[in-house]
């Protein structure tokens, strides 16, 4: 499963950033959201 964390708490990135393939932390924007899904979908 893949796994897109998006965060407005930095040290819960740090602590679980691990398990995923993608962070977005804030502030972040839709655009920002959509550009880590898409990346993730073109590593298949």
């Amino acid at each position: 499963m893949r796994i897109v964390f998006i965060f407005g708490d930095a040290g819960a990135a740090a602590r679980h950033g691990h398990l995923a393939e993608a962070v977005v932390l804030k502030p972040y924007t839709g655009p920002q959201i959509v550009a880590a899904v898409a990346r993730l979908g073109s590593t298949r």
